[in-house]
């Protein structure tokens, strides 16, 4: 979400936070296991090479992001990393959302005779026309996070599937609820619902919430801090009766914790989230006690599989249709998880 028209899930997505996703890709035979982080084993990137490059062609690789955030700049530390390793030279763009000006860069990358786009799209159907484009000029077409609707044109896409993303919230969620509300809860949502992504991760939220009574009093769009921050304030103020508030990205999690502290409900009314960033960490061991849990998408390590998955597609090496991105999962108070996050500004892989 890590945003917006992030998200594509499927095959056919990339997570904030935060979404353009096509329709779901087949599934590979093992689902993504959740991450642990007890060990970080890759160091922050570095902007020149820290290793020797590895044997093979010389790449040129580029990266065409829809949004710049905290997560889309965590992943593109892990594809600089990579990119040092593998001798790969390496290009980074922002779209802004604009499928005119990603269609322009897409050809400017064609002209620069780029081997390779490794691209999270603006649309999953709206990108494709330039994606081709790039395609039939001979480049290797990469997705990440959110991908395109022909699927055909794409060697590889690398993503965090929705509903495992979203699966560990809700069973702190359903926890909470069994632990404090008797089994019942009357539950606000913001969402990132633009994209086809962040409907599968409430589906894989409300799927842990199916045994127990569940009421869904508002469900509204807000996945960009600020404006989330106002759409949850109003969510609070229209439905007083609510029992916790669920957001699907990083900035709807942020807005609605900001929101829930203006509207003097810590304590009160806890807060269930999606994706990882510095604030967020902040809040986890906060003593106002209102962000309870959080999952995190893995975006350093992410991007640094893109890049070499990228660079083993130009070789010529066999790789996987899709691949699954790993998550990690957070709670309230649990500060040493937190500080290991922290201290690398979540750039790491984290095993």
């Amino acid at each position: 979400m890590k945003s917006p028209k992030v998200l594509c899930i499927l095959f056919v997505v990339a997570v904030v936070i935060g979404a353009c996703a096509p329709a779901p890709a087949p599934a590979p035979a093992a689902k993504p296991a959740e991450a642990t982080v007890a060990q970080a084993t890759t160091a922050p990137a570095a902007a020149e090479p820290t290793a020797a490059p590895a044997a093979g062609k010389k790449c040129s690789v580029a990266a065409v992001a829809f949004y710049s955030d905290s997560f889309m700049q965590t992943l593109k530390a892990g594809m600089e990393k990579a990119a040092a390793e593998t001798g790969c030279d390496f290009g980074w763009y922002v779209s802004d959302q604009d499928l005119a000006k990603e269609a322009s860069i897409i050809d400017d990358l064609i002209t620069k005779k780029y081997d390779a786009i490794m691209i999270t799209p603006v649309s999953t159907d709206g990108s494709n026309a330039a994606v081709k484009k790039a395609y039939d000029a001979g480049l290797k077409i990469i997705c990440w996070n959110t991908c395109i609707q022909d699927q055909d044109l794409v060697s590889s896409f690398i993503y965090t599937e929705g509903k495992a993303h979203a699966m560990p919230t809700g069973k702190a969620a359903a926890q909470y609820i069994k632990d404090n509300l008797g089994g019942k809860a009357k539950i606000g949502i913001l969402n990132c619902e633009v994209y086809e992504l962040c409907v599968d991760r409430k589906t894989g939220f409300m799927n842990e919430l199916k045994d127990l009574q569940i009421e869904v009093v508002a469900n509204q769009q807000g996945y960009e801090a600020d404006k989330a921050q106002a759409v949850a304030e109003a969510m609070i103020q229209a439905h007083p009766e609510m029992d916790l508030i669920f957001a699907e990205n990083e900035g709807g999690t942020t807005g609605a914790v900001q929101a829930v502290k203006t509207q003097g409900k810590a304590g009160k009314l806890p807060v269930f989230g999606l994706d990882m960033n510095i604030p967020m960490a902040d809040m986890l061991v906060s003593p106002d006690n209102i962000l309870q849990a959080t999952t995190g998408q893995a975006p350093y390590e992410m991007g640094y599989v893109v890049v070499n998955k990228t660079k083993d597609i130009l070789d010529g090496k066999p790789v996987d249709k899709v691949i699954f991105s790993p998550t990690i999962f957070f709670k309230q108070g649990d500060a040493e998880k937190v500080k290991q996050w922290l201290d690398v500004k979540g750039q790491a892989i984290f095993k």
